[in-house]
């Protein structure tokens, strides 16, 4: 009979007609407000403060009907047609510079039009020329007309040409570094490092991107880099060499080191393509052109020649064929460097022991060192902890000031006579939603009819954090059948308080007492030790040690064969080196993924200090930890409702099926090369127990 009622079909389901409300909240998504975010149907809630919450977004407005463009292909000649060959964009810049009165009179901007650059060879225009070419001895430009696109509508190509039009006039005045933007003429070079060659520069990074809806949205922040400081090239390398030795080399010690081939080498690779100005007298051409620059009232760093090798040739050594016009004064048929400068130009060289350094093609155009500086504002690598560190303190600001940073920033961009000839305007506000802060909340232990209630701690060392109350024990403890105990040695470091089997004995003592006293059986026995890179685990109370040696595919493929027998339900509790001892390259690490997905087993990574002496707290933390890789619930949030009193869950999570999602990013350790990544989680428990550790659209 049960089979038969099984069998037959469901009577269809009577749908009642949804109340206005509801009507409402399904409508209102689909009404976009200003920014482009769909706002809670609820309206936000009742409970906690209100707030705003500001992005650093702001809407473009694009003149109605749009503006018709002009696209040009430019191409930089030697003369008869070979093209020359410009690599960065600051040497492209710097000769479209010094064309600029020309091409704005060709291109007709005292007239109202204008024009924008990508950097290379794209060039748009607001007034078509089927052609142009301009000329200096050396160089010719061309311009030769592409196409015609017009500004509006929601299309890629569109939103490249807001992009260049918003970032133009900031990109010809001032230094690009990556995507951001730097004035160098408001940058103080005072020391921030305790490397005296290197600051942080302030300036900012600007972008389009599409909002919903298709609306231009003008993207700004704060960027801080590091760069090289205006500094001899003397003083560079002894501070450089110096750093090994704390200290600064003296110039005679600075000497002695570049005899070393290694430190050469080093010092070649260091300095290879870093431009410096020269106190040649031969270079006066160059300063003489700068200051015609500086007088027309364009920025930038001044003129500079890369540096393309550094020879192990000396001043006074090296010799050369004397110039005729020095035959007189010096009769011989070859002359030294250091002697051709103090006949030549008169300059006395302090220091001819030091290397010379060469420029152009191959390093043929040898120079004096002391006779070279750093222009400065050279992109330059963070190379310690304490680098890295002041830049994120530059970087990391409270809301308040950075709210203001950010707007400050807003109000520079979209103002120039660039973008009102190209039809664009920035709304002076920054895109926000209404938020709410909601208040703390408390933490359920126990059964939910009785909880035992952890309350948050409201000062002191410790705010903010929950203290378990006494007798608190886990909503549903864990099933773990086998406790593995496994010890993973740093690479090339001492292993003998890895083997201390005592001091291993005591901290999980500590651990298994905690955990019986949140109702989490651990078991792991008594510790024996075990060395060798061929495991077999034929007891769950095994202490078991991998060699350094061990690559990740090695230490994957010995766990693997180690737990295969042992079933599920397996937690691998893996003693790792501190931070101090390379621990963050250790494979275990690497194989933390696979080791839960391919071999089915829980792992949680410990630090060996805090295991053996751990501080106030953390078991409590491991455990926690632990029991949810054990597919445990630790406890529940307990929320304010309507009328007062608490209740377990979160209140929009128990009404109907919601999705709750926490972000965040995560950023490297002071002195870690390792870029910052974004982490995403998902949630539809009213317990936060279960998560979702992918969540893609």
């Amino acid at each position: 009979q049960q089979q038969q009622q099984q069998q037959q079909p469901a009577p269809p389901q009577q749908q009642s007609r949804p109340r206005v409300s509801e009507l409402e909240a399904a409508q209102r998504p689909q009404q976009w407000p200003r920014g482009g975010v769909a706002l809670r149907p609820d309206g936000g809630g009742t409970l906690g403060k209100p707030v705003r919450l500001f992005s650093n977004f702001s809407p473009v407005r694009v003149r109605e009907g749009g503006v018709e463009v002009h696209q040009y292909s430019l191409a930089y000649l030697k003369g008869e047609g070979e093209e020359l060959e410009l690599r960065t964009t600051q040497r492209r810049r710097d000769v479209l510079l010094e064309f600029k009165d020309n091409i704005d009179v060709a291109f007709g901007v005292r007239e109202g039009a204008a024009w924008v650059w990508d950097g290379d060879k794209i060039f748009i225009s607001t007034r078509r020329i089927d052609s142009l070419s301009m000329e200096r001895p050396g160089l010719k430009l061309t311009w030769q007309y592409a196409r015609s696109l017009r500004l509006e509508g929601d299309h890629r190509e569109v939103y490249q040409v807001y992009d260049l039009v918003l970032r133009h006039e900031q990109s010809m005045m001032f230094k690009a570094v990556g995507k951001a933007i730097f004035n160098p003429d408001r940058q103080t070079w005072r020391d921030r490092f305790q490397n005296l060659n290197k600051t942080l520069w302030l300036g900012h990074r600007q972008s389009v991107v599409r909002g919903e809806g298709g609306t231009p949205m003008l993207l700004v922040d704060k960027a801080v880099t590091c760069v090289l400081r205006p500094v001899s090239l003397i003083e560079f390398l002894c501070v450089e060499l110096g750093l090994r030795q704390h200290r600064k080399l003296s110039t005679q010690e600075l000497a002695a080191e570049l005899r070393k081939p290694k430190v050469l080498a080093d010092v070649r690779k260091q300095l290879n393509k870093r431009k410096v100005t020269h106190r040649h007298p031969q270079y006066a051409e160059w300063s003489q052109r700068w200051e015609e620059h500086r007088r027309k009232g364009k920025s930038g760093i001044g003129p500079s020649r890369p540096l393309t090798d550094v020879s192990d040739k000396l001043p006074r050594e090296h010799c050369f064929e004397t110039p005729p016009e020095l035959s007189q004064q010096h009769p011989a048929a070859e002359i030294s460097v250091q002697e051709f400068f103090r006949l030549r130009y008169g300059i006395e060289l302090k220091h001819p022991e030091l290397v010379l350094v060469g420029f152009g093609k191959g390093g043929r155009n040898l120079v004096p060192m002391e006779l070279c500086d750093f222009v400065g504002g050279e992109a330059a690598r963070l190379a310690t902890a304490d680098e890295r560190s002041k830049l994120v303190k530059e970087t990391s600001q409270p809301p308040a000031q950075r709210l203001e940073e950010i707007r400050t920033l807003q109000r520079d961009v979209g103002r120039d006579a660039t973008c009102r000839a190209f039809g664009l305007e920035v709304r002076p506000l920054l895109d926000n939603v209404p938020g709410r802060v909601l208040p703390v909340m408390s933490l359920g232990y126990g059964p939910e009819n009785n909880p035992r209630v952890a309350i948050p701690e409201a000062g002191g060392k410790f705010r903010g954090n929950w203290r378990t109350p006494p007798g608190a024990t886990y909503i549903r403890p864990g099933n773990v059948q086998r406790c593995v105990v496994g010890l993973f040695p740093p690479s090339g470091k001492d292993h003998q308080h890895f083997l201390d089997v005592g001091g291993l004995q005591r901290g999980l003592s500590g651990l298994i007492a905690d955990a019986g006293k949140l109702g989490l059986n651990l078991d792991f026995g008594p510790l024996v030790r075990l060395e060798g890179r061929e495991v077999r685990l034929q007891d769950p109370s095994l202490l078991m040690c991998l060699r350094d040696t061990s690559s990740a595919e090695e230490v994957e493929q010995e766990l693997a064969r180690a737990f295969g027998e042992l079933g599920d339900n397996v937690l691998l509790l893996a003693i790792i080196p501190d931070q101090n001892n390379n621990a963050w390259q250790h494979p275990i690490r690497a194989t933390n993924k696979a080791l839960c997905s391919r071999i089915g087993i829980a792992v949680q990574h410990c630090k060996v200090n805090k295991f053996k002496s751990p501080p106030p707290g953390y078991w409590s933390n491991l455990l926690d930890k632990l029991n949810l890789k054990a597919l445990g619930t630790n406890y529940y949030p307990l929320c304010e409702v309507p009328g007062g009193g608490l209740q377990p869950g979160l209140q929009l999570l128990r009404a109907c099926p919601t999705v709750l999602l926490g972000c965040d990013v995560h950023h490297a350790a002071p002195g870690s090369s390792r870029p910052s990544y974004g982490a995403l989680v998902g949630t539809m428990d009213k317990f936060f127990s279960s998560h979702y550790t992918e969540v893609r659209a």
